[in-house]
């Protein structure tokens, strides 16, 4: 298997599982506050990927 194939279906994986994880939320604030703060993670990622 390929790395660009691999990274491709963990990272699938980990958005079904992201996806699973918030559906099963049952308090609407906690699944505001888990996304939330998932995009802040996720916007600091790219900005640290951007830079270099």
């Amino acid at each position: 298997m390929r790395e660009n194939d691999l990274i491709e279906y963990l990272t699938q994986r980990a958005m079904v599982m992201k996806e699973l994880y918030i559906n099963s939320i049952l308090n609407n604030d906690e699944r505001r506050n888990f996304i939330t703060n998932n995009l802040i993670e996720s916007t600091k990622r790219l900005s640290s990927l951007s830079i270099l």
